[in-house]
């Protein structure tokens, strides 16, 4: 056999006669690119005069390439196994280092190595970038032809082979039935048969190798889960068991395969389960149901299940594909999370009953206090000396002051107690009602307040009058020497409207922003300013009851801005 072919019309005008008197397709030659491997091959096909067979018409000349096999035209295809691999590996310096046990070779895992030297080598080309179809050796030194994929997210590469010859061989053993179809085909399609060969040769190694290596990365994927996923019949056997259950239930793949799945419900549950089975077999999936399970030391655990049906290539619904993740320890952290909850409301509930009593309780004291002092003070006027006038005055003040505070006191404990369910509140309107509230104070102080068009919003309008009726107290009582100027206004910001309160007052330290939210919290004594340090907590404690938060911009002399949200 020459090293390379001749020219094709020259094998024609050599051969043509032979042919046409044998009247057969004649195979010529292989076109070799390595040892031993076909790359392209030569055949002549006779054609003959239809009216008369005796006639010869001339010979075509066909070069295909034998690594495709042609199995779109042979109905049963044998598929070799024979010598196939999948392996990982990985790049360590200089070197390739194989990560599994291989067919042809014990103890490999970790242990063989091969230099990046050996370019020719299918686990070098695939550690060096190269991907897809190709052909090269394996580890034995043999010509394979394999398919290279990287393993997303990791620095493993996944290869599968088989031996060139093992591939070929359905080639050779059809070779002739092929030949002849193909030259039907010739004559039918003519031009076409170029593309035909390339689309066989990509839907060939496509589905063989790509289909081998997605096995390969489906079952890693399986394995190294760490939830259970298990498959069984539809009478509940197991049939698959992965590492994740074996985790989460204790038992080992081969304590349960072929077992029921009935060993991991516990007693009076299994109605439940028959229930889950009977739904699938509908042919419905089950998602996140939350279910009990024992595992194999006895302890019951809290699982949530997805189900789902497996079905044959018919579409017959042949078993279910169970994938479980063990939910105990969130279970217990949201029941202790309840306990909490209810006893923080039940607290909660408490002191502001407490102080709702405790606060109308003491007005009656007080006002005696009040009132009696008084009495001895117009009962003794101008009998007392100056020191004892002063003491009275402290003493009416001080009630006062008090009463003030025990007001002050139930206002705030009504914040939660009293509160209405949101609805549509037009936030001008709420404003306007909080400036009627606050007319002579605004009047007295000449002060000038201005609003854009605010929104609708979903709140409790009547305690959203008290967020600006205290926010604008506060902005006219800590004012300058000039005019008080309030502006406000609102953001869309998607989720939520912000609303803005701008002043031209005397400003907040930052290192303030903690503790003027906090109730009965002042910054300033009774004589530089009034007040008992409450309406920024009773604004803090509304807004917050609405879902949304309060924070100030200052500098002192700057004025300040308080936001605050009220989510849509």
């Amino acid at each position: 056999m020459p090293d390379r072919p001749e020219p094709l019309h020259e094998h024609l005008a050599t051969d043509a006669a032979a042919v046409l008197k044998s009247r057969q397709v004649t195979f010529l030659d292989f076109e070799r690119d390595g040892p031993g491997l076909p790359v392209e091959l030569e055949i002549l096909v006779p054609i003959y005069d239809q009216s008369d067979t005796n006639r010869p018409l001339g010979v075509l000349g066909l070069r295909i390439d034998p690594r495709t096999r042609l199995y779109p035209f042979i109905k049963q295809w044998p598929v070799p196994t024979a010598t196939a691999e999948t392996l990982l590996v990985r790049r360590e310096g200089n070197e390739v280092v194989f990560l599994n046990d291989l067919r042809f070779q014990t103890n490999a895992a970790l242990n063989l190595r091969r230099s990046l030297e050996q370019t020719n080598l299918l686990a070098v080309k695939a550690v060096l970038g190269q991907t897809g179809i190709v052909e090269g050796v394996d580890y034995r030194n043999e010509p394979v032809i394999g398919d290279l994929s990287a393993v997303p997210g990791s620095p493993w590469f996944l290869v599968a082979w088989e031996d060139v010859a093992e591939v070929f061989a359905p080639a050779r053993e059809r070779f002739w039935q092929v030949v002849y179809m193909l030259g039907v085909l010739l004559l039918a399609a003519g031009a076409g048969l170029g593309l035909i060969w390339r689309q066989l040769r990509v839907r060939f190694y496509r589905e063989k190798f790509e289909a081998e290596a997605d096995r390969a990365r489906l079952g890693a994927i399986v394995e190294s889960s760490h939830d259970a996923i298990i498959g069984k019949n539809l009478d509940g056997v197991i049939t698959s068991w992965n590492l994740g259950a074996q985790h989460i239930y204790g038992y080992s793949a081969a304590e349960v395969v072929g077992k029921s799945i009935a060993i991991l419900i516990p007693p009076g549950h299994l109605e439940e389960f028959t229930r889950l089975m009977e739904k699938v077999r509908r042919g419905e999936p089950v998602v996140n149901h939350d279910a009990e399970r024992i595992r194999k030391d006895g302890e019951r655990i809290q699982v949530s299940l997805t189900l789902s049906p497996v079905r044959d290539a018919s579409g017959k619904i042949v078993g279910v594909s169970a994938i479980g993740c063990d939910i105990t320890e969130r279970k217990r952290a949201e029941e202790k999370l309840r306990r909490v909850l209810a006893e923080l409301e039940r607290s909660n509930k408490e002191l502001e009953q407490f102080a709702y009593i405790a606060s109308h309780d003491l007005q009656e004291p007080l006002r005696m206090v009040s009132s009696y002092t008084q009495l001895l003070a117009k009962r003794f006027e101008g009998q007392l000396d100056e020191k004892t006038q002063k003491y009275v005055h402290y003493a009416v003040d001080g009630a006062f002051r008090m009463k003030t505070l025990i007001n002050d006191l139930l206002t705030y404990s009504r914040v939660g107690r009293r509160g209405k369910p949101p609805e549509p509140a037009d936030s001008s309107a709420v404003l306007g009602e909080a400036l009627r509230n606050l007319a002579a104070l605004v009047e007295e102080n000449r002060a000038v307040i201005t609003h854009e068009n605010l929104p609708t919003v979903c709140a409790d309008g009547s305690q959203l009058v008290l967020v600006f009726q205290n926010l604008i107290a506060n902005a006219i009582k800590f004012r300058r020497a000039d005019v008080p100027r309030i502006h406000v206004s609102a953001q869309d910001k998607g989720g939520e409207w912000v609303f803005a309160v701008k002043d031209n007052g005397i400003g907040i330290e930052s290192r303030h922003a903690d503790r003027i939210f906090v109730i009965f919290q002042r910054l300033h004594t009774h004589e530089e300013y009034s007040g008992n340090g409450i309406g920024l907590a009773v604004c803090k404690r509304v807004v917050e009851r609405h879902g949304g938060k309060i924070w100030f911009e200052s500098g002192p002399g700057n004025g300040t801005t308080f936001f605050f949200t009220i989510p849509k």
